[in-house]
């Protein structure tokens, strides 16, 4: 029965009817848009590499007479492995826009069940979070874990037992001896049936260990290679291509740095000691584009054509600063007989459907589990392992998985974004992308994959209030609906325990892989909870294919049409690359033909009919008046019994915009805050708008400046206060930027002790500390409470005593909470005012944000804290906290080279007016690094009111 031609009840046709124009409506109105303004705002650069040879190398003894069966470690709380974060571009005022294409339906036909499942390494390490990874081989498949491996028959039974990483180089000297790091992760090389089994070695060193089989049998000897590649080369993740190793490594030495690199794979399976690397780091050139987590691919199936070069992925979403959420590639080019000439290319920018990745706000445990409130790490930060390569001959192939939000701002539910990419040799385009969320459970650190047929699977962790977490996997068919996963829901194993750990760590990775003898079974490893515990994951390796296994038994043809959107400006002529695909045998000539033209133009390919495999151009030419708008063409191809088709859209536009109208802040505005939020009625017809402030009027002197896609945008420059300053903005589509809008003025906040004409300064409360507490308490949520009262570093302000709390190198959460106070009613320029200075931990040139400080206010004597952000007038916040209790808040972080003096910070208070409020400052801390710490003194509420018989002002101090 060919399963291929079922659909399923209506309710299900209804859903996919309903995803295929969510697709095609996104991509005629909102990706194609981006394109030129994402384009504009990178362009592609040229690295080239430096060259590190191996430190040491030999071959081994048989693995199975070194390995070192792994002890179980003692019980208690576990180790978090070091959680180290890059800098994060994200910019806390980006609107919220919920992720595209949502599947939120199970495919309408049955998944095959697994073929097999059996138990992996369990958590010996007493450690978390697992890193479970494997690759299948022959007769063989070895996993590896943080900080074991273990060797399997195709059945199940174990043939080298659990054992340390590190005894992988017994004897060999050195860290990769010594140091038992972890983030191991291992590769079957099919294009030489040998086993590459990797670990970092960082504890005494900066190392990346690889050990290469010297034959089929990954029990036996081993040539074995230490590169020395300086700094913490954190999170390595390695591919197979076809004359070099590939690997991507997250650096942390003086600076954070993401690095690329090649392994010269022909040296290091022929044992040759003068193997190196030739590596790429990323700091000047990538980094500002805010990619994290970047991956090399990993090769499945056929070489690419020798010489080609290697791609490389990562994300850029619009959370990270970027203009749209998109995909990053980059390529990287070495010839091993000249290795100093190897270059790292790219990036070039591919625009996809929207997705939310700011999963929970930052917040590292926020995966639901049954019968606790702890939850479970979402890593929704990156592009996840394995990113999977296959060469089909015509065409090329990647596909990718990365988990999103794909619930709403408030209610956030973790699903997975999928992609298939193409490139035909005009470039990677996407192919087909969806977002799977098919119920109100949680699924996420998903490992995706693609059969020798072209189909897709991937496997994934589940969890939610009702579901332990548990192993699952679903998948789709090569001839089946673009954007979908219709296979249903399979599960290798259902949870039935949950992992209460603090360090919520889960992960960080999974792997998905094909058995190289029918390049169609894919085997899956990962973790689950079987009994609940503080740390008691376990691992369980399952296999299973899909239903189409074998080549298709009918020939036939497939349309495929590049690019997916494009904007044009008439009368300007437009072009799609049209490719015919060959499926089987198929050799009848296929005729073309196009709908959905554009008013006012015509289409003509250069080639009609074509014999698949063959490619010929679409040119869309202007005969007369051209209708703005978004237009779908479809292209179809008629063959000798079948017929099918392929869609893309262009924007077509033939003015500039008009002026946009600005909204906020107001023409003419006082006490702005110093990064302002500037807002706009949007514009019919602009794809992004060019936003200028200016400090004069002429707009000579321009001080902020950029090209945004929503009628928003928050000044990203702190302004001086008590200046007056000019904004406008252009709105721009295809055919250029219109005309500027009429420009506004606003003014921003003064230093909170001036006042408009005829009203002075007027304090209702003052507490300078001098004379004790003043009623404000203190106490700890998390680690000590080390706020107290000290004279040493007295302020600009009152001098005398003020409040200090030591910044830890352990987990604290310090709070120092105010009395009651009672705000004037009807008050002008009500503030709050206090002076601070901050010595957090420095993010030395990481641009990371550690350790901080929060403000928050109460309005219920206590009961309940709301985060002071938007409020913060003279002194924002400078960052989001990237790790332990200040993860996922915004708040004031550590500055590179020292502290942040003292500083007279004032917070709009008029949406509290007369109303009983605390405030509470909160000391926020991880697990690494300290510093001096924070300081608050002169804490004063402060309005504008009129002199009474020329009295001086207010003040009253508690």
């Amino acid at each position: 029965m060919n399963k291929r031609s079922r659909i399923g009840p209506l309710p299900i046709i209804l859903a996919l009817i309903a995803i295929l124009v969510t697709a095609l409506l996104y991509w005629g109105s909102a990706a194609g848009s981006e394109v030129a303004a994402a384009e504009s705002a990178i362009q592609p650069q040229v690295l080239n590499g430096r060259i590190i040879t191996a430190d040491r190398a030999d071959v081994s003894p048989p693995l199975r007479d070194i390995a070192v069966p792994a002890q179980p470690a003692p019980e208690g709380e576990a180790t978090a492995m070091r959680d180290l974060n890059p800098p994060k571009l994200y910019n806390p005022n980006v609107p919220f826009v919920p992720t595209a294409l949502i599947q939120d339906f199970f495919g309408p036909t049955l998944i095959p069940t697994p073929t097999l499942t059996f138990e992996g390494i369990d958590n010996l390490c007493g450690c978390l979070p697992p890193d479970p990874n494997s690759d299948v081989g022959p007769n063989h498949i070895v996993e590896m874990v943080n900080v074991h491996f273990a060797i399997y028959d195709k059945s199940g039974t174990e043939l080298v037992a659990p054992s340390e990483v590190n005894s992988i180089w017994s004897g060999f000297g050195g860290p990769c001896e010594v140091d038992n790091s972890g983030d191991p992760v291992v590769i079957y090389d099919h294009l030489a049936d040998r086993w590459v089994l990797t670990q970092f070695a960082v504890d005494t060193g900066s190392h990346e260990c690889f050990a290469v089989s010297t034959s089929a049998d990954p029990t036996g000897t081993y040539n074995r290679y230490a590169f020395d590649i300086g700094g913490f080369p954190d999170y390595p993740k390695i591919g197979l291509w076809e004359d070099s190793y590939l690997a991507t490594y997250r650096n942390f030495g003086a600076t954070f740095d993401m690095q690329a690199a090649a392994y010269n794979r022909d040296k290091m399976l022929a044992g040759d000691a003068s193997a190196e690397t030739v590596i790429f780091s990323m700091t000047d050139a990538f980094l500002p584009l805010g990619i994290d987590g970047y991956l090399p691919v990993d090769l499945d199936g056929p070489a690419p054509t020798a010489g080609s070069p290697a791609p490389f992925m990562g994300l850029l979403p619009d959370e990270n600063g970027f203009a749209q959420d998109a995909l990053a590639m980059f390529e990287l080019d070495v010839d091993w007989t000249n290795p100093g000439a190897a270059t790292f290319t790219g990036p070039e920018v591919i625009p996809v459907a929207p997705f939310d990745h700011d999963m929970c706000d930052g917040d590292r445990d926020c995966i639901p589990q049954p019968g606790t409130a702890q939850g479970l790490d979402a890593i929704a930060d990156r592009i996840l392992h394995r990113l999977a390569y296959r060469n089909f001959g015509f065409y090329e192939a990647i596909v990718a998985i990365h988990t999103v939000n794909a619930g709403t701002a408030q209610d956030e539910l973790a699903g997975e974004r999928w992609y298939e990419l193409r490139n035909s040799g005009s470039g990677w385009d996407v192919y087909q992308q969806g977002t799977y969320a098919p119920d109100s459970n949680h699924r996420w650190m998903g490992s995706i994959a693609m059969d020798g047929n072209g189909n897709i699977a991937m496997g994934y962790s589940v969890s939610s209030d009702t579901v332990f977490p548990s192993i699952r996997y679903t998948g789709r068919l090569v001839g089946d609906p673009l954007g979908m996963m219709t296979l249903g829901e399979g599960e290798i194993i259902a949870g039935s325990g949950v992992q209460t750990s603090a360090a919520a760590r889960w992960g960080d990775y999974s792997s998905l892989s094909v058995d190289p003898v029918d390049d169609c079974t894919f085997w899956y490893t990962t973790e689950y909870i079987e009994t609940s515990g503080n740390a008691p994951w376990q691992t369980r390796i399952g296999s299973f294919t899909l239903d189409n296994c074998n080549p298709p038994a009918e020939d036939d043809f497939s349309i495929w049409t590049q690019p997916s959107s494009q904007e044009v400006c008439a009368p300007a002529a437009f072009e799609y690359a049209v490719t015919a695909f060959e499926i089987g045998d198929f050799a009848s000539a296929i005729t073309l033909s196009a709908s959905g033209v554009p008013t006012g133009y015509s289409a003509a390919f250069a080639a009609n009919p074509v014999n698949a495999p063959e490619s010929t151009t679409l040119t869309l030419t202007n005969t007369g008046a051209a209708t703005q708008g978004s237009y779908t063409i479809e292209v179809s191809g008629v063959g000798a019994s079948t017929t099918h088709t392929d869609t893309v859209n262009v924007n077509l536009y033939t003015a500039v915009p008009t002026a946009p109208t600005l909204t906020a802040p107001a023409d003419g505005a006082i006490n702005q805050p110093v990064r302002p939020v500037l807002t706009w009625a949007a514009t019919s017809g602009a794809t992004s708008y060019e936003v200028e402030v200016a400090s004069d009027p002429g707009f000579v002197n321009i001080v902020d400046s950029a090209t945004v896609d929503n009628a928003i945008y928050q000044v990203s420059v702190n302004l001086s206060l008590s200046t007056t300053y000019y904004w406008r903005v252009a709105a721009v589509n295809a055919c250029g930027a219109g005309a500027t809008s009429t420009p506004f003025s606003f003014t921003t906040v003064g230093d909170g002790t001036s006042c408009p004409a005829g009203l002075i300064v007027s304090y209702s409360y003052w507490e300078d500390f001098d004379a004790g507490a003043g009623g404000w308490t203190h106490s700890a949520a998390t680690g000590p409470d080390t706020w107290a009262l000290q004279s040493t570093n007295p302020s600009p302000g009152s001098g005398g005593s003020n409040f200090h709390a030591n910044d830890h190198d352990a987990p604290s959460d310090q709070r120092l909470a105010s009395p009651d106070i009672t705000l004037p009613t009807g008050a002008t320029q009500l503030t709050l005012q206090f002076w601070n200075e901050q010595a957090f931990e420095d993010p030395a040139g990481s641009g990371g944000c550690w350790d901080g400080g929060i403000l928050e206010i109460s309005t219920d004597a206590g009961a309940n804290w709301t985060l002071l952000n938007s409020e913060l007038l003279s002194d924002p916040y400078d960052g989001i906290g990237d790790n332990g209790p200040p993860a996922g808040v915004p708040m004031w972080c550590g500055e590179t080279g020292g502290a942040q003096p003292w500083l007279n910070s004032i917070v709009d208070m008029s949406a509290f007016d007369g109303q009983t409020v605390r405030f509470r400052f909160s000391m926020l801390t991880d697990a690494a690094a300290g510093a001096d710490g924070w300081n608050i003194d002169d804490v004063r509420i402060a309005s504008c009111v009129a002199p009474l018989n020329n009295y001086l002002p207010t003040i009253i101090h508690n």
